[in-house]
């Protein structure tokens, strides 16, 4: 928890942008994938990330909640 809560002071976003975003609904699960665009300032440096992201959602109780999300540079 101090790792994240570090990281937190330390990376200031200034734009993400999404792409190619395709999403595959099953029952009441579902799993999206896109690419990400992050455009960020980390210890004072600025860093352009280009990231392929893949979430898979699951439907409780009639609202989808986050269930895992997995990044890989791309």
């Amino acid at each position: 928890m101090e790792l994240i809560a570090n990281l937190g002071n330390k990376i200031v976003y200034h734009f993400i942008k999404e792409d190619s975003i395709s999403v595959i609904v099953n029952n009441k699960m579902a799993h999206a994938r896109f690419i990400a665009v992050i455009d960020a300032t980390m210890d004072g440096k600025s860093n352009q990330f280009r990231l392929k992201v893949m979430e898979v959602w699951r439907k409780e109780k009639r609202k989808w909640k986050l269930f895992a999300r997995q990044a890989i540079r791309g």
